[in-house]
């Protein structure tokens, strides 16, 4: 059994602190959603130092960075960019392990035929992380449909999934800010989800609003 409590939120990383109630052990996991935009990228690397600043021991950065580090991880890449040789110093800096990727060379696809892909998702770990989970691996796995279209269909799965972990966690921390925090910063990263892939409608705009009152609060 484990339990979990939301430690840092960010505006782009959220991190969490897990304790083994079985066993004297506990980790740190930061979950991040890079905007595609390279300037506000930075924002990301200098929150990660923050946090980094302030754990101690295992410690696993996880998400969607936005960005390659190295011109095979993109299709039809010839060169690597000023955006990927900050990528690999932040990563280098922070001192985290970036594991290979098995079953495959990308975590993104766009389009019918996949005629762009690239590797944007990725765990790091820290040293501490590696040494006590040290046959940890890194795999794609098989897509059951594609992320283009059917948006409507893939939030709502998604959100339903998501409801289920927040159900779980509001019955062991009810009434905690922190959860309530999270699941603020949840509805958000679906709202992002959504304008970044299509024009909002009059009902979307009315929930972003509503979220974005809720967050300045």
């Amino acid at each position: 059994m484990w339990k979990g409590e939301v430690i840092e939120t960010g505006v782009h990383t959220l991190t969490c602190r897990f304790e083994a109630l079985s066993q004297n052990f506990n980790c740190h996991i930061t979950g991040v959603y890079a905007p595609n935009c390279k300037v506000e990228r930075k924002e990301v690397w200098d929150e990660l130092g923050a946090v980094k600043g302030i754990l101690e021991g295992p410690w696993a950065v996880c998400g969607n960075l936005n960005v390659c580090r190295f011109p095979t991880e993109k299709r039809d890449c010839q060169r690597r960019t000023s955006a990927m040789i900050e990528l690999s110093e932040t990563i280098e800096d922070l001192e985290l392990t970036d594991l290979p990727l098995e079953g495959g060379s990308y975590t993104w696809f766009r389009g019918d035929t996949n005629n762009t892909t690239s590797r944007i998702d990725r765990v790091l770990f820290s040293v501490e992380w590696s040494e006590q989970f040290n046959r940890v691996k890194k795999k794609t796995v098989q897509r059951l449909t594609s992320d283009h279209g059917k948006l409507d269909y893939l939030l709502a799965y998604k959100l339903k999934a998501l409801k289920g972990k927040l159900k779980e966690w509001s019955r062991e921390e009810k009434g905690n800010l922190s959860l309530q925090r999270f699941t603020l910063l949840s509805r958000m990263t679906a709202m992002d989800t959504i304008i970044e892939r299509r024009a909002l409608t009059e009902k979307h705009l009315q929930r972003l609003q509503h979220l974005l009152n809720l967050r300045n609060c």
